[in-house]
């Protein structure tokens, strides 16, 4: 049996190799009573692991999270955190134009079939009611309705949720029908993770990404829950069928293992954002909206400075429209930015306006011809 004994946020986390088997709050216990049980605790796994393994009940998988529906753009967003492995893609199924479930602390996957209830005419209530219904355990040992953490959302911001009355303690939620959004959680530090995260969804203005991280800020600063977290995701979906590029089942920005996965989530966040709005971009030039196409432009660069691609595409979408000479100035920085990859990405993708960028640019257009060559060319000025 493999051991490991952990120390964080005042507790004591005692685990096997396959499960955390007892946790012991330091503040119940002075500094010598604690590390006494400690030892205890440690001999009787040397004697007899595996008799003292089976004598306690494993702890659930605890995770903080936040739904939020919005109504301006139809968008529905959740994002969680938890020491479980790569946890937005276990604890959450979105699809566009349908709803969001959320299934945790004992999640069990049948909890998504709320989704084809609602895609056939169910409200959230009535989806959730119907399978919590028939999550009834047939044996103590077995985990039913009562150890589940469930959230389902629709397309009209109607919520429903449940907290069984055996989730792992603090559990909770809160929900606020007016603002369109619930936070829940179990396994929490106390109840007020949850009221911290509660307060800043009220406060924070901006769009749906400003107040999903407000909340994760306020969960984060407030204990989150009594575990490290070690992953942390989001997933999101549109209004339409068509939003989504993965077959309806919506976007999805994970961080499966990471010493610090909110902060990390906050950076690929920004990414994401950025590809947005480049999207956007693409889309009003090509209906001829060059005012439009752009501000996205610029957004997208706002949210990811250091991406020459960005630049490329601006400039090449601006040749394509004829603004030749405020485009030669924009993709002298992005080839420069992007040497020598950004030359044979325009030679292989850019078609004939691609040629007579690089035409325009011979330092760079070797790069091409030569693309195991490293070169440092001179950037004219345009």
């Amino acid at each position: 049996m493999i051991v490991k004994i952990d120390f964080y946020r005042k507790h004591i986390f005692i685990m096997n190799d396959r499960q955390v088997i007892f946790v012991l709050n330091s503040t119940s216990v002075s500094y010598g009573g604690y590390y006494s049980t400690l030892r205890v605790f440690l001999l009787l796994f040397v004697l007899n692991g595996s008799v003292f393994a089976e004598s306690f009940i494993p702890v659930k998988h605890s995770t903080w999270s936040v739904v939020l529906y919005v109504p301006e753009s139809g968008e529905l967003i959740a994002a969680s955190s938890s020491k479980y492995f790569n946890v937005i893609h276990r604890i959450c199924r979105v699809k566009d134009g349908v709803g969001l479930v959320i299934s945790k602390a004992r999640g069990d996957p049948k909890y998504f079939a709320a989704l084809d209830y609602m895609e056939k005419g169910m409200t959230p209530s009535q989806a959730l009611q119907t399978i919590l219904k028939e999550d009834i355990s047939s044996k103590p040992s077995e985990p039913g309705s009562n150890s589940r953490q469930v959230v389902v959302v629709d397309y009209s911001g109607s919520i429903a949720v449940h907290t069984g009355k055996d989730t792992a303690a603090y559990s909770g939620h809160i929900t606020n029908t007016s603002l369109n959004y619930v936070v829940l959680g179990n396994g929490l530090e106390s109840s007020e993770v949850l009221e911290k995260m509660d307060a800043a969804l009220k406060k924070t203005s901006g769009d749906s990404w400003a107040k999903i991280e407000a909340a994760m800020r306020a969960a984060v600063e407030a204990g989150g829950e009594v575990r490290p977290e070690n992953s942390a995701g989001i997933c999101y979906a549109g209004a339409k069928k068509e939003d989504s590029h993965f077959n309806n089942r919506g976007e999805f920005i994970s961080v499966a293992d990471s010493p610090d996965p909110v902060r990390e989530l906050f950076r690929l966040m920004k990414l994401e954002r950025s590809r947005i709005e480049l999207e956007r971009a693409f889309s009003f030039f090509e209906q001829g909206m060059i005012d439009q196409g752009f501000l996205h432009f610029n957004k997208a660069k706002e949210l990811n400075d250091k991406d020459a691609e960005i630049l490329l595409w601006q400039g090449y979408f601006s040749y394509k429209t004829s603004l030749h000479d405020q485009a030669l100035k924009i993709l002298a920085k992005g080839l420069k930015d992007s040497h020598p990859w950004g030359a044979r990405m325009l030679e292989r993708f850019g078609g004939e306006k691609g040629k007579e960028i690089l035409a325009a640019f011979p330092n760079f257009g070797a790069a091409v011809s030569n693309p195991g060559k490293k070169q440092s060319p001179e950037t004219k000025d345009q």
